[in-house]
């Protein structure tokens, strides 16, 4: 066994901005306004990609908010990570999945995590508060699939959801023909 690498592992938030609301985040702060969520533009996420693949870690995972309202600023950055031999990885919501993004997923063996709250769409849109959310992001995991990349989904686990736990993790095989599915109980979130 060779030397051990530190850090093995590194989370990366490339912004705290997101496109839903959800009811367990832990960023309890974003829906009342009191904070402006984060991002960078293509230099910052480049300069800090180089930083990360200096300390050398295993893996990165690619989270926020939702990453990908920042995929253009953050892509080159992510090729580096590739690049300098990283397995990167992506925590999504899949709503804003194209297929230029899962394309680049796919070639660069970028698995994803993507979250889905509920197989009923009415409880998943209330979960993220978001109308229309649980088609979009059922399209984006459909796109995901169609370009061959490794999807697996996460379901965190509310009072809301709770009694469809079973069902979607039935709906999930059967729509999307998933081997992987995660139930997660929810933190204390504050929102």
């Amino acid at each position: 066994m060779g030397p051990l690498r530190y850090p093995p592992s590194i989370d990366w938030e490339l912004t705290s901005a997101c496109n839903h609301n959800c009811i367990h985040c832990y960023n309890y702060w974003r829906g009342r306004g009191t904070q402006t969520p984060h991002s960078y533009g293509a230099d910052e996420y480049l300069l800090l990609a180089r930083r990360i693949a200096d300390s050398k870690p295993v893996s990165v995972q690619i989270t926020g908010g939702e990453p990908l309202l920042v995929w253009g600023q953050a892509e080159d950055a992510i090729r580096l990570l590739i690049q300098e031999g990283i397995c990167v990885s992506i925590n999504t919501n899949a709503t804003l999945v194209t297929d230029d993004i899962a394309r680049f997923l796919a070639q660069n063996g970028i698995d994803a995590f993507v979250s889905f709250p509920c197989s009923r769409h009415e409880v998943f849109d209330r979960i993220v508060n978001k109308r229309g959310a649980a088609e979009r992001a059922e399209a984006g995991i459909h796109t995901l699939l169609r370009h061959n990349v490794r999807v697996s989904l996460n379901m965190v686990v509310t009072r809301l959801n709770l009694p469809y736990v079973y069902e979607t993790a039935h709906y999930v095989w059967k729509t999307f023909h998933l081997p992987y599915f995660s139930a997660t109980k929810a933190s204390f979130p504050q929102n």
